[in-house]
């Protein structure tokens, strides 16, 4: 029995009629009659009753033609698999990530996503959480890694990484060469910081942050890029809170200093529109629980 034996069956089951069935499988009537008859031999039983005026199923009929529907119907459902394998494997995964997730977590969650879907070309932009949710509503990006809280009911999220944030204070500072430092010592420095349009929730988080230890930080500076934040601190010009990832390999004339508990922290969240139908996202996704669990661990 072969597959398309079975697809021609089904056709003038449904149809009950060989000239409608033929017309559409797009095949001659008598090529389709020969199939049929086939199909009989191969199995040892008649399929149809036919008379000069109608085509009706035998009980034997009747029964194939449920098995031959489901049969289809698994067929199907392998070769829209297979499709979608195909898609994943060859298409295109549109992402972006805050200036601290390019230098930090992202490396390793593209590795991860890479060692599955070696042949997927990646897109990447930098940008902040509002810049991200725009381009995910809008559907010029797949996915993104955004600093929590984000705030987004309508999309979906993965967390990766949670991590304390740290002074960063130029070396020649008095406080650059403390074991750890409280953040009120900090009330009456210049803080360089990323404007609140860029993630309007941590922002004011860090900001509440800093008023529960009994001040308002005094923001000189803001800048979007963390290299130019740095630049700023180097300077002797203020100081700024970043994660502890970033101080490693860091470069001289910035000090990183840990933060009296309870510090501040920063979440990062791989995130994606719920219901999104873009074929590398599920492959991501994976590839960031595998990271998350590592960090975990």
């Amino acid at each position: 029995m072969e597959l398309r034996q079975l697809r021609y069956f089904a056709a003038v089951a449904n149809e009950l009629h060989f000239s409608r069935a033929a017309q559409q499988l797009s095949i001659a009537q008598p090529a389709l009659s020969h199939q049929i008859r086939q199909l009989e031999r191969e199995l040892d039983v008649e399929l149809f009753t036919r008379t000069t005026r109608a085509v009706d199923l035998t009980p034997a009929g009747r029964a194939l033609a449920d098995e031959a529907e489901t049969i289809l119907r698994s067929v199907e459902r392998v070769a829209a698999a297979a499709r979608k394998t195909t898609n994943v494997q060859r298409g295109t995964l549109r992402i972006a990530a805050t200036p601290s997730a390019v230098t930090s977590v992202l490396p390793q969650l593209l590795r991860a996503f890479h060692d599955r879907a070696p042949h997927v070309d990646i897109e990447l932009r930098e940008a902040g959480n509002g810049a991200q949710l725009e381009a995910l509503r809008g559907g010029d990006l797949d996915a993104g890694v955004v600093h929590a809280p984000l705030g987004a009911d309508d999309m979906a999220s993965q967390p990766l990484v949670e991590e304390k944030l740290m002074a960063v204070i130029p070396e020649g500072h008095p406080l650059a060469g403390s074991a750890e430092i409280p953040l009120a010592a900090l009330a009456d420095e210049r803080f360089v910081l990323f404007p609140r349009t860029r993630s309007k929730d941590l922002h004011d988080e860090l900001i509440a942050h800093c008023r529960r230890r009994g001040f308002t930080p005094r923001i000189e500076y803001e800048v979007v890029a963390m290299t130019a934040a740095l630049a700023i601190v180097r300077a002797g010009l203020g100081i700024t809170l970043l994660p502890e990832s970033l101080a490693e390999g860091r470069e001289s004339g910035a000090a990183f200093v840990p933060l009296t508990p309870p510090a501040p922290t920063m979440i990062q969240l791989l995130i994606w529109p719920r219901g999104s139908s873009a074929p590398a996202v599920p492959l991501l996704r994976e590839a960031a629980r595998e990271f998350a669990a590592g960090k975990a661990g």
